[in-house]
């Protein structure tokens, strides 16, 4: 276990990318660092965070709180490790397709499960509708099959197509499919603990396959409010895939009244001044680009 004060620099949107220095070409600080402990947020004009030197993947605010994490992210820093070598070898490998290597994907893959954090939530809400029971995190997960998509020039936001989704069950203990998932769920266990207010409707352990090459995985958690009732949910899997076909983003934004509760609004991410910025669009907006929206993707925006 080691920390690090001088991570590289962050890139693109997500914490988890400081193992690759960034070209430039992927640099925002749209998402906070927080401690993986306190989940103390870090400021931009006062960074306090250290860096576990060994995974690159987690911050905590001091050895203290990295010393109280350690018999939780043990697995998990193991885990990272094992994977950015695995990323590590495919770069050696002879490679003859025009789209990005397998650990900048990844980077980019971080990136568009964070924009698309809503969406996903929506569609996992309905999927959990269309099923006969609920879905235990510690026995199956969501496996999505995704592809790059080289013309999203790799813009976060538009860079994955969803081929298809379906519900697998987690790999038996002892098995080496297994030891990513024995590390989130052993985050989750402890996550579990610490919740306070209303409890998530479900968590969804998401393992995305990549171009048939790489897997990354991840928890969702999905919460009642998730639920629309207006919707078809068996239309869930088609919705998602529409919203990150076209890159359409949906963040919580306040409205010239103070007073006003914040509302979802849908918009386009773009590169401006080398960072990847969100900027709201109207319908009309879409129409100009070629871009229909139905009710359906206007349904908790406005």
């Amino acid at each position: 276990m080691s920390l690090s004060n001088n991570p590289d620099e962050k890139t693109v949107f997500i914490k988890n990318s400081d193992f690759m220095k960034s070209t430039g070409s992927l640099c925002s600080k749209n998402s906070p660092r927080e401690c993986a402990y306190c989940h103390a947020t870090e400021i931009p004009e006062m960074p306090h965070l250290v860096m576990c030197f060994d995974c690159r993947s987690t911050y905590v605010c001091n050895d203290e709180h990295m010393e109280a994490l350690w018999p939780t992210h043990e697995i998990l820093c193991l885990q990272v490790q094992r994977g950015n070598r695995f990323l590590e070898h495919l770069e050696t490998m002879p490679y003859q397709r025009q789209i990005p290597n397998a650990r900048e994907r990844r980077l980019i893959l971080e990136d568009w499960n964070t924009l698309h954090r809503y969406s996903i939530r929506q569609a996992l809400a309905s999927a959990l509708q269309t099923l006969r029971g609920p879905i235990d995190w510690t026995t199956h997960y969501f496996l999505f099959e995704l592809s790059y998509r080289p013309k999203s020039r790799r813009n976060p936001s538009s860079a994955f197509e969803i081929n298809s989704v379906c519900i697998k069950q987690t790999p038996r203990s002892g098995t080496p499919n297994a030891l990513g998932f024995e590390a989130l769920h052993s985050i989750l266990k402890e996550e579990e603990k610490r919740w306070s207010g209303i409890p998530p409707l479900a968590v969804i352990p998401c393992l995305f396959h990549i171009d048939g090459e790489f897997c990354w995985l991840v928890a969702h958690y999905v919460y009642q409010t998730d639920v629309l009732t207006s919707l078809a949910h068996n239309g869930w899997l088609k919705r998602l895939q529409f919203a990150v076909r076209h890159g359409l983003v949906y963040r919580l934004v306040r409205g010239n009244d103070p007073q006003a509760a914040s509302e979802w609004a849908v918009g386009l991410v773009s590169k401006k001044d080398k960072k990847w910025q969100w900027e709201r669009k109207t319908v009309e907006e879409f129409l100009a680009i070629g871009i229909v929206l139905r009710r359906v993707d206007l349904l908790g925006s406005s």
